[in-house]
């Protein structure tokens, strides 16, 4: 037989079949799979991690990985995946290196040895602060895992089989490489003076966070809450939760060839399978619930159960309303029973801040970034479309910073629908079309959305209103236009859109919005101006140098999360590249801080102000105008805020 004779053998359908043969015989493993870290670290830490179920529903990614090794490829490198781990030298960035960590009177010292993490640390579990023998009892635990790889990192103790696991009263700051108080990380009142930092950990893994940081956790926690038999199908974000339980879709392909499995030409890949969901396919309300398992706010149906036992019961390509009330503003929820559960939920938690005061914008908007489907829920092109999340967004075609698809990190996002704007962009924003002004995002979906000391985009698709900021979200407009007043604002939404013009207060017609929200604003519309005065966007339309004395007053802003905005963006100021100071600082040292702040300001700053007058609150020479400047703060919004996701 010639060689034009043989027949011929696609490389791709060996390569699979090879790939599948080597890890059906467990010779292959993944470089960073779960197995592999495991079997790096030491022998007796599987038996701190929460156990693997047992129902036999589910396979997870390392089964599926035999026939979609580039499906899991892609999902490999998310953030996803990374979302809960044993904490191994490969996965823990914290710094343990002989670390000592202070709050109060409690020291925590963090060592490594070998391959295995360690905190020495006062015994969580004494009885009493009260009780000065069990607070001075100190225990040695070792780290069973870490959650977080991107901003974060957050850790998680165990002592062994049946633990709770518990974490210390510390993030790390994976940017800043520095470990902070859990309270400095996240935007929440700060802690009443000379008050006793609590050395017992506000949260479990296996409750509040399990639920979204593995797949299908079942917590088991015991009637005393003092244990858990928790078990997992897979920690982290993986295959099975977005696709559903594979054992059964595995069975049925079981007696397949593998390469045509992987051969995206084969008619077997494409063909309908009611064994798996594909989120990409079917109705977009379903395809959006996916995603709302994780990113909502919402109250349990039957709280009592699964919060002590069976966990959810949702799977992928569920209704998800069976399973859960997802929180929306009480106004917009037809259901009498949902609004009787989110009642409670708003109801203020005795401390002064209710669910709706932290979790949403008055408007109904979320102000927390990981709501995005809550905030999908008050979308036009959701309820009236078919908008879903996977239309902008793909766990397998994307840069895991943001997660964009393809092609979707511009105006083509919006033009899947709306084409008609494709070619008369500039008429539609009255901006130049290839300004930020004409991002359709930017002026539809602004960052008004707080996250682990950032901001994102708030995944409610609006437009533009003067209403908004009347309800406290500040709008699009003046986010880009920080030196605007809002009066600005209403007239020209007026004129380019026909919106009516509200009544305003007299600051709201003479000051510029970074001013009014910076001084007298509530805690997260502080943070949330401090960050948009270094988005380079509205750099470029408002200027840059004339808010320096803005956000050096914020310096010592009771909330940890402003200063820390305050003091980056500062940084990025002409004359204050190199400005030394530390968020979470003592009071008094902060407070010389600012003070030398606007004596900088004063020496070199004032004369290169890019902008001046009462707006401002700068006169001509550029000096501070500190009569207005304390007659706002003298106003400001001290209702307590928590922001924290």
């Amino acid at each position: 037989m010639n060689d034009s004779a043989k027949p011929s053998i696609p490389l791709k359908a060996v390569v699979a079949a090879l790939v599948a043969l080597l890890i059906g015989g467990g010779w292959l493993l993944w470089p960073d799979s779960p197995q592999s870290r495991l079997a790096r670290s030491a022998d007796n830490l599987p038996e701190l991690l929460p156990q693997p179920r047992q129902d036999g529903e589910f396979i997870t990614s390392q089964g599926c990985r035999g026939c979609h090794a580039e499906q899991f490829a892609s999902w490999h490198a998310t953030y996803h995946r990374t979302m809960t781990q044993p904490a191994t030298p490969e996965t823990v960035k914290a710094d343990f290196d002989d670390v000592t960590l202070e709050l109060g009177n409690h020291e925590y010292r963090l060592s490594q040895v070998g391959n295995e993490f360690f905190v020495e640390m006062p015994n969580p579990d004494a009885s009493s602060e009260a009780d000065s023998q069990a607070v001075a009892a100190r225990i040695k635990q070792r780290v069973a895992m870490t959650t977080g790889s991107h901003r974060f990192q957050y850790i998680w103790l165990a002592n062994g089989p049946d633990s709770l696991f518990k974490s210390i009263p510390f993030a790390y700051l994976i940017e800043d490489r520095r470990w902070v108080p859990v309270g400095d990380a996240t935007l929440e009142p700060p802690a009443v003076p000379g008050s006793t930092p609590s050395i017992q950990p506000a949260v479990f893994w296996n409750d509040d966070c399990s639920r979204c940081h593995a797949v299908a956790p079942l917590p088991n926690l015991h009637a005393d809450l003092k244990g858990a038999d928790t078990r997992v199908a897979e920690l982290g974000i993986a295959c099975e939760a977005c696709h559903g339980p594979g054992a059964a879709h595995a069975a049925r392909h079981r007696t397949g060839v593998a390469s045509e499995l992987a051969d995206k030409s084969s008619g077997l890949a494409n063909a309908s399978d009611p064994t798996i969901v594909t989120p990409t396919n079917g109705d977009h309300r379903v395809s959006a619930q996916i995603c709302g398992q994780c990113h909502s706010v919402f109250t349990y149906k039957e709280t009592g159960n699964q919060k002590l036992g069976s966990g959810a019961r949702y799977r992928a390509g569920d209704d998800l309303t069976l399973d859960r009330y997802i929180v929306r503003p009480l106004a917009r929820e037809p259901d009498p029973l949902a609004r009787e559960a989110i009642a409670e939920f708003f109801r203020d938690d005795g401390g002064g801040i209710g669910g709706q005061r932290h979790e949403f914008w008055d408007d109904g908007t979320p102000r927390i970034a990981g709501r995005e489907y809550n905030a999908l829920l008050e979308t036009a092109c959701y309820l009236r479309g078919s908008m879903t999340c996977v239309s902008c967004h793909s766990m397998h075609d994307s840069d895991p910073n943001d997660q964009l698809a393809a092609q979707m990190d511009g105006n083509q996002a919006c033009f899947q629908c709306h084409a008609e704007y494709r070619d008369r962009v500039a008429e539609h924003t009255h901006h130049d079309v290839n300004s930020s002004g004409s991002a359709c995002v930017n002026c539809h979906m602004p960052n008004t959305s707080y996250t682990q000391l950032t901001f994102t985009r708030s995944h409610r698709v609006d437009s533009p209103s003067v209403a908004s900021d009347l309800a406290g979200r500040p709008n699009a407009c003046v986010l880009c236009h920080l030196d605007q007043t809002l009066s600005w604002a209403a007239q020209h939404l007026a004129s380019w859109y026909g919106q009516a013009v509200p009544a305003l207060d007299e600051a709201q017609s003479s000051l510029a919005v970074a001013v009014i929200y910076a001084l007298r604003g509530d805690a997260c519309q502080r943070a949330l101006i401090a960050w948009h005065a270094r988005w380079e966007p509205a750099r470029a339309v408002s200027g840059a140098t004339w808010i320096a004395p803005l956000v050096s007053e914020l310096l010592v802003d009771p909330y940890a999360a402003v200063r820390y905005q305050a003091a980056r963006t500062l940084k990025t100021l002409p004359s204050f590249e190199n400005f030394s100071y530390d968020f979470i600082a003592p009071e008094e040292t902060r407070v010389m801080r600012k003070q030398q702040a606007i004596r900088q300001w004063e020496q070199r700053g004032a004369a290169a102000a890019d902008r001046h007058g009462p707006r401002v609150l700068l006169d001509a020479d550029g000096a501070v105008m500190f009569d207005g400047l304390r007659r706002l703060l003298n106003q400001r919004d001290d209702r307590p805020m928590r922001c924290a996701n």
